[in-house]
């Protein structure tokens, strides 16, 4: 089982992968980057998606995210809040197939 976690890091659901733990093979990464960990030297290709309405994460934090790695592209989807996928789906996905279709990101 994967389990992606919250900024807090893997170390503030330890109740959780504990009790999954007991039946399960449990992997939860410290994404590269986040929190001590090291952030890798080179991203090829990065898009932030951010909404006005999300009142989970901020835009402005979407930007001073975007902003803080080389090369970042954002975006901010208007009509939506902190789940774009279902509040703006057809833009949401013209971006997302826009970053798919960028020729960096096509291996040899």
């Amino acid at each position: 089982m994967l389990v992606l976690h919250g900024a807090s890091g893997p170390d503030s659901i330890d109740t959780l992968l504990d009790h999954l733990s007991v039946g399960h093979r449990v992997l939860a990464p410290t994404h590269p980057g986040w929190g001590d960990t090291q952030r890798p030297d080179e991203l090829s290709s990065v898009t932030d998606l951010a909404a006005p309405a999300d009142p989970v994460v901020s835009a402005s934090f979407g930007r001073a995210y975007a902003d803080a790695v080389p090369n970042a592209r954002f975006v901010l989807i208007p009509d939506a809040g902190h789940l774009p996928m279902r509040e703006a789906p057809d833009e949401t996905l013209s971006v997302i197939d826009a970053f798919l279709a960028d020729e960096t990101l096509t291996k040899d």
